[in-house]
């Protein structure tokens, strides 16, 4: 399968024009380079983390430098590439690498904006373009492709010593996100530090619910049995800050078995539960990896200036 090319896609025009600038504006910058920048216009850039206001009234940055509307242009890309990412419906397989594709890629351009701007940080810089934040960002895209990856391996339905795996992962890098952004709780929504804590909540006790399904295999009642509880207890701590719909299907199977199993061995198999605790660490399986920003975003760009 071959993923469709950025501009077949919902807001994939958009992502274009914000490649073809980008590209555009490397050029014109080289060209600039040994110029006298005190005639250029300043360039206007909104911070688009500040709190309390609407998105047209935003605290302002301008500056008469080019490196900014770089950057700028940068974010916006990482952005709406996230955006068309989020947009598909994970319905089909197609969708769902395209979706895992876009949301490495977006991860890329935020760490290469981060390292930009760690290299060479503008005198005077918003909220948004902070290094800290760009890692964050990029945190976040990465926890969103490897859910992607095992919305694919889920419905697949991969064996569960492979969901196991994938689904542990994507609890951790949802974790790793939702430590950064505590960090700096001021820059973001509430909404986002609950679904981002939340998911690393939700996919902890998906994972222990595919382990649990490992024992099963192995006739190992009272294993099974201790991470179907654990399941369960994350499941009810995840609720308290994620809309219902939010992995529903997997919720529902955990409790499900877990109400199954818990019946079964009181009157059946009379197992002893271990303490969580003295169970073996589940194993990883990273997927996701940030896509390396390449010199040239518009594949066959040719500049205005030649």
């Amino acid at each position: 399968m071959v993923v469709p090319r950025i501009e077949a896609l919902s807001g994939g025009k958009e992502a274009v024009e914000f490649e073809r600038y980008y590209d555009q504006l490397t050029v014109f910058e080289k060209r600039l380079e040994h110029s006298s920048t005190q005639h250029l216009e300043g360039f206007k850039w909104n911070d688009a983390f500040e709190t309390g206001k609407s998105f047209l009234s935003k605290s302002q940055n301008s500056v008469a430098d080019t490196f900014l509307e770089r950057a700028a242009v940068l974010f916006n890309y990482g952005a709406v590439l996230s955006v068309i990412a989020a947009s598909q419906s994970f319905l089909t397989d197609d969708e769902t690498k395209t979706a895992a594709k876009l949301f490495q890629q977006s991860a890329g351009v935020f760490a290469h904006l981060r390292d930009l701007l760690q290299l060479s940080m503008p005198k005077s810089f918003t909220t948004d373009l902070v290094p800290s934040t760009l890692t964050t960002l990029s945190s976040i895209m990465l926890a969103q492709a490897q859910e992607s990856f095992y919305r694919k391996a889920y419905a697949e339905k991969m064996n569960p010593s492979a969901l196991v795996k994938i689904a542990a992962q994507t609890g951790d890098f949802y974790s790793e996100a939702s430590k950064l952004m505590d960090i700096s709780k001021g820059y973001w929504k509430k909404e986002w530090l609950n679904v981002v804590s939340g998911k690393a909540t939700g996919f902890q006790a998906i994972a222990e619910l595919h382990q649990a399904q490992v024992h099963w295999e192995r006739h190992e009642v009272g294993d099974r049995l201790c991470r179907l509880k654990q399941a369960f207890e994350l499941v009810e701590k995840m609720k308290r800050r994620m809309p219902p719909s939010c992995l529903r299907e997997q919720i529902s199977e955990i409790e499900n078995a877990h109400k199954s199993a818990t019946s079964d061995n009181r009157l059946i198999y009379h197992e002893r539960i271990p303490d969580f605790f003295t169970l073996p660490a589940l194993p990883r399986a990273v997927l996701a990896k940030a896509t390396p920003l390449e010199k040239q975003l518009f594949p066959g760009f040719k500049g205005l200036f030649r």
